[in-house]
């Protein structure tokens, strides 16, 4: 029963932690039992994940308020706080200007009690997603250093922001790179508060505008990812065949010739988006 709750979390959280688990996307495929013992799903607490908690109770607080619940309002305010808090204490990077997983371990053999570790073991592009989720203050110390982060990363390549840096041959590595992470992260430099952000949010949208419009020229196909190390080819990887005619790279190119209208590609990839 242990092992179905790891691989059933396992799905939804690959993304945040397959470098834990052994690569959990061949476990999903296979079952292959070198896999097994080191499966650690329930044990993961993402940084993503409780950035966009974060940013669903600063959500909520709005709603509220503009409902005039303004006791629900302060509520979730201060729910968002505290979370906020929490994840600087234990979930901030000073060295890597970002946020990481944490990874949560028995006290002792059989204990209920739980120690909480940083996971430092390479950078991954969800570590900035909470830039987006307005976990820091615009201008301030810590968005200053989350922006000098994720350019001293490694993770920006030519043709977008790699998932991570680690090459397994599994969809949500590198050299791959997914639209929903590109747009956040867009978002989250331009949301800074710092003109280093603002001109690191434009160099990345540049780079994945071009490339999805190459990969548009060459193959007439908009893709669910792509090769952030090879501008204008498609992503790979995984236990299926890659899609194309994606709804989430339609949506996110669109939007960003939306905010950056100067880097129109004459390839008619816009209206290809908005037909597929």
């Amino acid at each position: 029963m242990g092992l179905l709750l790891e691989v059933v979390r396992g799905r939804e959280v690959a993304r945040i932690h397959k470098d834990h688990q052994g690569g959990i996307q061949g476990l999903l495929s296979t079952l292959n039992r070198k896999f097994l013992p080191s499966s650690l799903s329930l044990q993961i607490i993402p940084a993503d994940l409780n950035g966009l908690l974060h940013l669903t109770a600063l959500h909520i607080a709005d709603f509220s308020e503009i409902l005039g619940e303004l006791h629900e309002a302060e509520a979730f305010r201060q729910q968002a706080e505290q979370l906020r808090l929490a994840m600087d204490d234990l979930m901030w990077c000073e060295e890597a200007g970002s946020w990481h997983d944490l990874l949560l371990t028995a006290s002792a053999p059989g204990e209920r009690r739980f120690r909480a570790e940083r996971i430092d073991d390479g950078a991954r592009a969800s570590d900035w997603v909470p830039l987006w989720c307005r976990c820091c203050e615009p201008g301030g110390e810590r968005a200053r250093a989350a922006v000098s982060g994720l350019a001293a990363s490694g993770l920006v390549g030519p043709g977008g922001v790699l998932t991570t840096l680690s090459e397994t041959g599994q969809q949500w590595d590198a050299p791959n790179a997914w639209a929903p992470l590109q747009h956040m992260l867009i978002m989250g430099l331009r949301g800074s508060g710092t003109p280093e952000g603002e001109a690191l949010a434009a160099d990345i949208a540049q780079a994945w505008i071009r490339s999805n419009a190459e990969a548009y020229r060459a193959t007439g196909y908009m893709h669910e990812k792509y090769n952030a190390l090879r501008p204008g080819s498609a992503g790979g990887g995984g236990e299926y065949e890659p899609q194309v005619g994606f709804g989430w790279s339609n949506g996110v190119v669109l939007e960003l010739l939306r905010l950056y209208p100067d880097q129109t590609p004459r390839t008619g990839v816009a209206s290809n988006c908005l037909s597929q």
